[in-house]
């Protein structure tokens, strides 16, 4: 599960993707953005009828990084010092622990996560560290971790991570890594995924909060909200948005 990252590894055999969200709701960067994370993860658990016997993973950090730097979501030159960078980074890896602890709590217990991985150069050197942080977690929880970003690095050929943007298929998309990022999560995963991918409950929750749908086009599934939860999101992004910039 995770924001819209989730498209890059719709070809791994392991996997069924869940898109819960765009990134600037489905992000770490402050306390709100965490419970908010967390309600939506929580949601989709009761939506699913056989979720629970499923290895659980997480997508997250690339969104916290245009954040780190652009001071928000958008790209944009940059306007934050490498102190502000690296001080909510530090902010993130404190609410991503949060987030795994509150769903061991809630009896949704991770198995992967997924860090950040991005083909914008001007993020590079903040993805390496937030991703050495997430790591850190990962293995203080013992959940296994995947750095995308730690393959890019590696990689001879970097082309071939370069993902299409979604409104303009000529262009190169700048926030996603390509599918050809799941060949290698594959590698990774070999070594603790056993069990091959059931189909997921497409259930509704009896409060009728979401339906868990599947997009033939983007090759996963995803979360249509209620009215009233997508009127609560809204207001609260909103709220975070504004309370972030007050305070960075």
């Amino acid at each position: 599960m995770g924001d819209s990252h989730t498209r890059s590894y719709t070809e791994s055999k392991h996997l069924q993707c869940i898109f819960v969200g765009p990134g600037n709701e489905n992000n770490l960067s402050s306390t709100l953005s965490l419970y908010i994370y967390l309600l939506k993860l929580l949601i989709i658990k009761r939506a699913t009828n056989n979720f629970d016997n499923k290895a659980f993973g997480l997508i997250v950090g690339e969104p916290d990084l245009r954040i780190a730097v652009y001071g928000s979501y958008s790209l944009k030159n940059s306007t934050r010092t490498k102190t502000s960078q690296e001080r909510h980074i530090q902010r993130v890896l404190a609410n991503f622990k949060r987030l795994c602890l509150l769903c061991n709590y809630f009896n949704l217990q991770i198995s992967f996560v997924i860090g950040s991985g991005t083909p914008n150069k001007e993020l590079f050197g903040i993805s390496r560290l937030l991703n050495s942080g997430l790591s850190a977690i990962a293995k203080e929880l013992e959940i296994a971790f995947f750095d995308p970003q730690s393959v890019f690095d590696k990689a001879e050929d970097r082309s071939s991570f370069f993902g299409k943007s979604v409104f303009n298929p000529l262009e190169d998309d700048w926030a996603h890594f390509s599918k050809h990022i799941s060949n290698y999560f594959d590698e990774f995963s070999d070594n603790f995924m056993q069990a091959k991918p059931g189909k997921i409950g497409l259930e509704k929750t009896s409060s009728n909060f979401v339906s868990i749908l599947f997009n033939k086009e983007f090759d996963c599934y995803y979360c249509k909200y209620s009215s009233i939860l997508k009127l609560f999101f809204k207001v609260a992004d909103r709220v975070e948005s504004y309370i972030r910039k007050f305070f960075s």
